[in-house]
């Protein structure tokens, strides 16, 4: 998994919207059936601990094989910024304002 550097800019600044300091990190997990985000300060058992500039990300069991060959990106419309999963075989977004 690779995570851009637009990405990693944009988690950190949900982080800091949503009140956590640096000791929190992004995770990522399964919830109604598409990938949501979530902060937590450590990993559950079986999460993948990835670390990028400025955040850690911790990657769900469930999920995991969503990110195998992926890149989280972030994108811009209409004002809003989101997160993107770009796979060879397809794209899922995971919106989080």
């Amino acid at each position: 998994m690779h995570i851009t550097e637009q990405a990693a800019s944009h988690l950190q600044r949900i982080r800091t919207e949503k009140g956590h300091d640096d000791s929190k990190a992004a995770r990522l997990v399964r919830n109604a059936g598409r990938v949501g985000l979530t902060f937590t300060a450590e990993p559950e058992h079986g999460d993948e601990v990835v670390g990028f500039e400025g955040i850690r990300v911790f990657i769900a069991p469930d999920v995991a094989t969503t990110f195998e060959q992926s890149t989280i990106d972030a994108q811009t419309e209409d004002g809003k910024t989101f997160l993107v999963l770009r796979t060879e075989k397809k794209s899922a977004d995971t919106r989080e304002n």
